[in-house]
């Protein structure tokens, strides 16, 4: 039988970040307000990669919002990622990014309580 020659330590590289991530998502589960806020998350993610496969080019301005639907997905699902992960900070700045995104193709108000929900950890991760 061969040895795995792969780094033992890259292996294990991400255990931490994976142990915290099941931690938090045991946490949002027993939070009623923030599973909502994640079935806002995974219905805004549906409508966004919907729209990025099946709408229509017809024009550049057509093009543009579906460039920006495809970083505004990239955007959610990273900064969920991090968020589970325990990197609240970061998380917040790609939300903001996606916030500045999203203030592009739609108006602020629409949104403010979306990114609001995305940015909201639970308590149990606050401390």
């Amino acid at each position: 039988m061969s040895e795995d020659k792969y780094p033992a330590n890259l292996l294990s590289l991400h255990a931490a970040e994976e142990s915290n991530t099941n931690l938090h998502r045991d946490a949002i589960r027993n939070q009623p307000d923030m599973m909502f806020a994640i079935g806002c998350v995974e219905s805004s993610m549906n409508a966004i990669m919907h729209a990025i496969h099946f709408g229509t080019e017809q024009d550049d301005d057509e093009r543009t919002v579906r460039i920006l639907g495809i970083r505004l997905f990239n955007g959610m699902a990273s900064a969920l990622k991090l968020l589970l992960a325990g990197s609240e900070h970061t998380c917040g700045m790609v939300a903001s990014g996606l916030g500045n995104c999203a203030a592009v193709a739609f108006k602020p108000s629409t949104t403010a309580p979306i990114m609001a929900l995305v940015t909201t950890p639970p308590k149990e991760m606050t401390g």
